[in-house]
């Protein structure tokens, strides 16, 4: 696989999404579509609960007990990180609320990685094999890497708040030349994947979030316009006043914005603590790119969270209140259903009890707190269908030890990563009606016994297992292609009742992925070396790993840049000084990178004779740079400009 530069990968890394993109991406799932580059996990989550935190993705809504303010939050219990494939991991800490792992172990299976970070407590990936095919270690959340859908073009950017695609590495980016960052806030400088900003003159673009260059430590070290102080925002289109919390420029009211047409004060999107001057909205179609703020009130001209049941797409808050304007999950009991089927009209949250007495069935307890089911001794570990018979540490029912699942329905082990008992096979479940063992959801790392299925109606409930196998009893996520509603899992693999994305090559249409292994229904790099004739990765298929790889520089001849074989690891720029001919981007060989640290190291190279020292490359900035017949056109990784 072609390599690209220590520094260049750090950079990579450094790339986040603004805090005004496209409104709140969360730890509880990904956007539709799961688009390629963009970020799920717990990033962003405004503060404020007004959008009930379920606007885009299931968050919870926890309220401070020393200032009553609600915070938006990943998790409240760990079975809100459990019930949720893209956590990241499957304990909530309960101090700050958010989805942690604790071992590699508990990052298998996990969308975002199967490494877990020591430090953060992430599941995260370091490389493409610690993610499922098709994903690839492409993401970034925070300052970790997470596997995401590859981008191929710009259009698989489209939903990010990183729109340009940079296809050398698969990752949506900010920026890949400065006429993408001409109208940006953050700087008309692209550098690095990132707008931003050398000077304060280079913040007098339209919109900019202030009129000084400032190094902001909320965007990982580097330099954005920004505000310091309310001089800082004179005369500017954002408004007169300097958030300083986010060195932007801010507007309190209407009559602060005077520079046309930014002449309404409103909120970038819903549950934001600060505001600033915008274009008012004439019509819905005004209000793309605002998150969840879809609907145009025409009599202020600001964007709005909805004005009817219709502005509503969540299926985590469908209804409007349309005097508050804002989406929520409920009003009457009505629109609430399976583990949560009452609605707490005060706070417009279906929630899983009233009263004790909606307890007492409940696998987690038979006290009900705050809306949810749960214990606080032992004793409230009895009803008939319950965990464990401890109350553990997280207030609802489970287990520490085999011996707190004696003659459990759910089964006789108990799963410690989880405090939950558990089953291994049909065997071990023999107390009527739970007599089939089987996962909770679709990528469930533990089992437990349940009552057999009849009819697609008695897998309501259970996560991505929504149908019904009447053969076995056990609720499957397909029983025919139908069955699969998701793009890109479409086909129905009948050996596991799982959907997955083909049955044949013909299938697989990506040219990074032709292949189909029909026993996984994995759309792969290759299956045969015929798979890898065109591949920059080598002509060579290791058909252990489904990947083209090399056993001779010849096979790496597709590659402009990597053409030395490595037989540990694939095609490569370089293993010595030798290999940096005069076609590489440098002269001196570091690790399995060809790199150059003055102009000189480039004087013979044909891709430019100027050094890049960000980016330790040979490169040209015109024409005089390049060798005789070459002009300087050409650009490598997006960042790099060559001769060609």
């Amino acid at each position: 696989m072609t390599k690209v530069t220590p520094l260049l990968l750090v950079l990579f890394l450094l790339v986040g999404c603004s805090d005004d993109g496209g409104g709140p991406s969360g730890d509880g799932g990904p956007p539709p579509g799961e688009e390629a580059g963009t970020i799920w996990p717990d990033q962003g989550a405004p503060v404020g609960c007004e959008q009930k935190c379920l606007d885009e993705q299931p968050y919870y809504c926890v309220t401070s007990t020393s200032s009553g303010v609600d915070t938006c939050v990943a998790c409240l219990e760990d079975k809100h990180c459990q019930n949720n494939p893209y956590a990241f991991g499957p304990t909530c800490d309960t101090t700050r609320h958010t989805c942690e792992c604790d071992n590699d172990g508990q990052c298998q299976p996990n969308r975002n990685g199967a490494k877990c970070h020591a430090t953060l407590g992430r599941c995260y990936c370091e490389a493409d094999a610690d993610c499922t095919a098709p994903r690839r270690c492409v993401g970034t959340h925070l300052t970790t890497s997470i596997c995401a859908l590859p981008c191929k073009n710009d259009a698989d950017c489209r939903d990010s708040a990183l729109p340009f695609c940079d296809v050398g590495s698969g990752k949506c980016v900010a920026c890949s030349t400065a006429d993408h960052c001409k109208n940006s806030p953050e700087g008309t400088l692209c550098q690095n994947n990132t707008c931003t900003c050398a000077s304060d003159a280079d913040c007098k673009g339209e919109h900019p979030w202030g009129n000084t260059c400032r190094l902001a430590t909320t965007t990982g070290g580097v330099s954005r316009c920004g505000c310091g102080v309310d001089g800082d925002c004179g005369g500017n289109a954002n408004g007169p006043t300097c958030k300083t919390i986010y060195s932007k420029c801010t507007c309190e009211r209407d009559a602060d914005c005077t520079k046309a047409p930014y002449v309404t004060c409103s909120e970038p999107y819903a549950g934001a603590t600060y505001k600033h001057c915008q274009t008012p909205c004439a019509s819905d179609a005004d209000c793309a790119g605002k998150g969840s703020l879809k609907a145009c009130d025409t009599a202020t001209g600001q964007c709005v969270a909805c004005q009817n049941d219709a502005h509503c797409t969540s299926s985590y808050a469908p209804v409007c209140d349309a005097a508050l304007k804002k989406c929520v999950e409920c009003k009457t009991d009505s629109h609430c259903t399976g583990s949560e089927p009452y609605c707490d009209v005060a706070r417009s949250k279906c929630v899983a009890c009233k009263s004790d007495a909606d307890c007492q069935g409940s696998q987690d307890g038979s006290l009900c707190d705050n809306g949810s089911c749960g214990c606080t001794v032992d004793a409230e570990c009895k009803g008939a269908y319950p965990w464990g018979a401890k109350c553990v540490s997280s207030g609802r029912c489970g287990c520490s030890a085999d011996a707190d699942c004696a003659g459990n329905p759910n089964g006789p082990t108990c799963y410690t990563a989880f405090n939950m008992c558990t089953c291994s096979g049909d065997a071990q479940c023999t107390k009527a009606p739970y007599t089939r063992c089987a996962a909770p959801y679709s990528s469930a790392s533990y089992t437990h016994c349940q009552e057999p299925c009849a009819s697609d109606a008695d897998c309501a409930g259970l996560t991505g297992l929504t149908t019904c196998n009447t053969a076995t009893g056990k609720c499957v996520a397909c029983m025919k292609d139908g069955d699969c509603t998701s793009s890109l899992y479409k086909y129905c693999l009948g050996a596991t009742g799982q959907c997955v994305e083909c049955q044949s090559d013909a299938d697989c249409t990506g040219s990074s992925a032709p292949a189909c292994v029909a026993a996984t229904g994995n759309c792969v790099e290759c299956k045969t070396d015929a798979h890898c004739a065109q591949s920059v990765d080598g002509k060579v298929c290791d058909v252990a790993k489904n990947s083209c790889t090399c056993t001779t520089s010849a096979d790496c001849a597709n590659n402009q840049f990597a053409t030395v074989c490595d037989t540990s690891s694939g095609c490569e720029e370089c293993m010595a000084d030798a290999d940096c001919g005069v076609d590489s981007l440098g002269n001196t060989c570091d690790g399995s990178i060809c790199v150059c640290a003055t102009d000189a190291d480039c004087a013979s190279r044909t891709v430019g004779h100027r050094c890049d020292t960000s980016m330790q490359a040979c490169s040209c900035q015109s024409d005089a740079d390049c060798p005789t017949g070459k002009t300087c056109t050409g650009t490598y990784l997006s960042s790099i400009q060559i001769c060609q």
